[in-house]
């Protein structure tokens, strides 16, 4: 992890967001966030590294921010926690048109 994060850093980006929206976040112990994060610095040098904050509760990501911020993290970058499903009814009429279903051929893609 350490040698993609320096990769990543070597190649010129701008910052690095760890933990990010693909479920690490949900996934891992707060711990384990945290090491990321530190792993991540480590690899950075002085470029910003950023935690994803993806929990249950504004209690938990108050909580995760904190953490982040305390371990040395320069800033987080927050996500709704849990999954999201769109169902009939009300919740799909408030869905844009494009976000209703997650088959490419609905979407005019091949």
């Amino acid at each position: 992890m350490e040698r993609c994060f320096g990769l990543q850093a070597d190649a010129g980006v701008y910052g690095i967001i760890v933990c990010g929206s693909l479920g690490e976040n949900m996934t891992l112990e707060p711990e384990e966030t945290l090491g990321i994060l530190n792993i991540a610095r480590s690899a950075a040098g002085s470029k910003p590294v950023l935690m994803t904050v993806c929990e249950s509760s504004t209690k938990r990501g108050a909580a995760a921010a904190k953490a982040a911020a305390k371990a040395g993290g320069s800033g987080f970058r927050g996500l709704p926690g849990g999954a999201l499903q769109i169902r009939s009814g009300r919740d799909a009429d408030a869905c844009p048109d494009n976000c209703r279903s997650r088959r490419p051929a609905d979407h005019g893609l091949q």
